[in-house]
């Protein structure tokens, strides 16, 4: 049973910013953290991520803009869009070319979400 409840901006910025462990931590009493623990912090659904992402955030804020070496998501700018991909230990997946804005932050609540370590499905 967790203590109280995190505020949905509060599980968002944990998952955006890959900190959902630590939100678990600290609502959920160490000796219950289990699968239900994250189910029970976590009640956010994948829309309430993408909607809060594309109304209070900027892209250059949490995905990477520019080529680099460092693990992550990454929407480089091109002509008529971005270039998006996922790079882990400098091998990148499939590239696609996104043409608005919106689907980048859906590629990127994707990314945040299977990434999250939480095992739930946001949906």
């Amino acid at each position: 049973m967790i203590k109280e409840e995190p505020t949905k901006q509060e599980q968002i910025e944990a998952l955006i910013h890959h900190q959902a462990y630590d939100l678990v931590m600290k609502y959920a009493p160490s000796e219950e953290l289990d699968e239900e623990a994250y189910t029970q912090v976590f009640t956010v659904k994948r829309k309430d991520v993408l909607n809060y992402v594309a109304q209070h955030c900027q892209l250059k804020d949490l995905v990477h803009m520019g080529q680099s070496n460092r693990d992550g998501f990454y929407a480089i700018p091109v002509k008529g869009g971005f270039r998006v991909y996922e790079q882990y230990n400098t091998i990148k997946t499939e590239e696609q070319i996104i043409t608005e804005e919106l689907g980048v932050w859906k590629q990127f609540v994707d990314y945040v979400l299977r990434t999250s370590g939480t095992a739930l499905d946001f949906d």
